[in-house]
């Protein structure tokens, strides 16, 4: 073998040497110098290409920030698990609760005797989804104040769908007493006020005048501040109000109080056979029916 053969053939054996040290040793192992071996005229390019395609050992201060990064990935190159449905999404999937039919109880009331159409209709408020029942009062009827006695255990026999409201006669000299109920309404202080009221009017009959001023020294005896009442009586929300409920009382006919109004259809006064009690369960009666007829129309 001559010996440039020689020459060649060691130079192939350090390179195996050095491939085998980069694969399987320490990265932190110092490299053999080039000058130490007898091929150091060998390119070193094919050598340093196994360390390169082989990661080096990761030191241990670095090993949470690397395993870190290492869990990023795999998170990222995990498909995304299906999300929970938005809360909307959850509640509009939930089924429809059913309709609660509503069924006019007891016998049904007398037409022209009971009660009495209303041609046009006209209803003094108006609620999406509700049938009004307005009771047109006076705090002077002494009628009325017993009427008030009756109000909450009937209110509470009323389908959810019903909206009851109270309408005070406001024409002439009952306008300033309407104005005092409505600014006492406006103000929160009316079911404060409102026994006091019948009680001071209707059954003391303390009047006086019977000007705004004589109804904010009886409201002030209720707790109401008397300025504050006063100004609100005469706000734009109060004259509002009264010029709604002028217009809609004439449209009714209401010809005594108390009287009450359904849906703005029918005007049901007392009967001297069924009183108060009877006038009641005749509003209460048409105003199921009212709604009985919305749901069949709505199915």
């Amino acid at each position: 073998m001559s010996r440039l053969n020689v020459v060649a053939t060691r130079g192939l054996i350090a390179l195996g040497l050095l491939a085998l040290a980069a694969c399987g040793g320490e990265s932190s192992a110092p490299n053999p110098p080039a000058a130490s071996t007898p091929a150091a005229s060998a390119p070193a390019a094919p050598a340093e290409a196994p360390a390169e395609a082989t990661p080096a050992a990761v030191p241990a201060d670095a090993a949470p920030t690397q395993a870190a990064a290492a869990e990023a990935d795999a998170v990222e190159a995990t498909p995304d698990a299906p999300s929970a449905p938005p809360q909307a999404a959850v509640a509009d999937a939930a089924p429809a609760q059913p309709v609660v039919p509503v069924v006019p109880e007891g016998p049904e009331p007398r037409l022209g005797t009971d009660y009495q159409p209303i041609d046009p209709p006209q209803t003094l408020t108006s609620v999406p989804g509700k049938v009004e029942i307005a009771e047109v009062f006076s705090y002077t009827c002494i009628h009325c104040a017993r009427l008030q006695t009756l109000l909450p255990a009937w209110e509470a026999s009323l389908p959810p769908q019903v909206n009851f409201v109270q309408a005070p006669m406001s024409h002439g000299a009952f306008e300033p007493i309407a104005r005092g109920f409505y600014a006492a309404q406006a103000m929160g202080m009316l079911e404060q006020t409102q026994a006091g009221m019948f009680k001071a009017l209707a059954e003391q009959q303390r009047l006086g005048a019977g000007k705004i001023d004589d109804i904010a020294k009886l409201y002030a005896e209720l707790g109401v501040d008397a300025e504050a009442f006063k100004a609100t009586a005469a706000s734009f929300a109060v004259n509002t109000q009264i010029s709604r409920s002028q217009k809609t009382l004439v449209r009714w006919g209401v010809e005594s109080t108390p009287t009450l109004v359904v849906a703005g259809k029918y005007r049901v006064p007392p009967t001297g056979d069924r009183g108060h009690e009877g006038m009641l369960q005749t509003a209460r009666w048409l105003a199921q029916r009212e709604i009985a007829q919305q749901q069949a129309a709505a199915r």
